[in-house]
């Protein structure tokens, strides 16, 4: 697996300051990603799209948001963009095992979820986090404990909201991820020309600012002509997968998924859906869900040898 490329050590030295490592003013970064050909021995073997199934539920007809369980490797988590309240748990044929109503929640517009042992025990995070005409003064993220088991109609009533304010300006984000080196959320905002990065302390919930710490160019490899970032997951190991408008990218890690956004980037063959919102890496298998009723559920088998 590559490592982060040689010739980042400013970069990194810039990363360690907004990690508060060295009391200095704050850095605005800037990351650099380069693409890499996909013949490339640090590239995983990827194969390609294949429909692993219909997911058969009519209530789920805005799928926006994909994640893998932090406990079963089988299961896979979504939801809708509608505000409902209910996530799904899908087999990795796209079966409905299961869903899971969030009690207590007043959800506005549900873009991201993804999945984390930072706190011990493997949770749930769902991101509320759209912002289409940027006026949210701030979004929430909605944290609950993993179910140890996924069938029929689950409810959890012990549903933690963390308030989370951007602290420039508002802005749309569709896409997150918690990175497993520091624990801190991961938020991508959507934009057409550039996304910033935020990272979000949430472990301790109640209200939280935002810090900015990276930011990605958009028109520049491997992100050219891909349009905004529409979801991201991340793997123990710290590589990334972002998931674009027209495609998505990977990139390796060696323990930090903000690291890997500095490293070279492979890219993936991602199914053609016009609203492709969910991306999803369970071992070495991509997952992607998008729009519509009874959407399919779509992998990308991964080898590495």
């Amino acid at each position: 697996m590559a490592h982060a490329l040689e010739g980042n050590t400013a970069s990194a030295r810039q990363r360690r300051l907004t990690h508060g490592w060295l009391l200095l003013p704050a850095v605005s970064l800037c990351c650099a990603a380069k693409a890499v050909d996909s013949a490339d021995r640090s590239c995983p073997r990827w194969s390609a799209p294949v429909a692993a199934g219909t997911i058969g539920t009519g209530s789920l007809d805005e799928a926006s948001g994909l994640a893998a369980s932090a406990r079963d490797a089988g299961v896979l988590w979504t939801h809708n963009d509608d505000g409902d309240g209910v996530l799904f748990g899908l087999s990795s044929e796209g079966a409905v095992l299961g869903t899971l109503q969030l009690s207590g929640v007043d959800p506005v517009d549900w873009e991201s979820v993804a999945t984390s042992t930072a706190r011990g025990l493997p949770e749930i995070i769902v991101g509320d986090i759209g912002d289409n005409d940027a006026l949210r003064e701030s979004i929430a993220l909605w944290v609950t404990a993993e179910p140890e088991t996924v069938s029929g109609a689950l409810q959890s009533s012990l549903v933690e909201r963390v308030t989370v304010t951007l602290p420039d300006r508002p802005m749309d984000a569709e896409a997150m991820v918690v990175d497993p080196a520091t624990g801190r959320l991961l938020l991508f905002t959507r934009g057409s020309d550039r996304s910033l990065v935020y990272a979000v302390d949430w472990s301790g919930g109640g209200q939280t600012v935002a810090e900015q710490v990276t930011e990605l160019d958009l028109n520049a490899p491997p992100f050219d002509s891909l349009g905004a970032i529409r979801a991201a997951d991340v793997a123990p190991d710290g590589s990334v997968v972002l998931r674009l408008t027209r495609g998505a990218v990977w990139f390796p890690g060696s323990g930090s998924a903000l690291d890997a956004l500095a490293s070279a980037a492979c890219p993936v063959p991602a199914p053609e859906e016009a609203d492709g919102e969910g991306v999803a890496m369970a071992g070495t298998d991509l997952y992607f869900v998008g729009e519509g009723i009874e959407p399919t559920l779509w992998v990308v088998a991964g080898s590495r040898s």
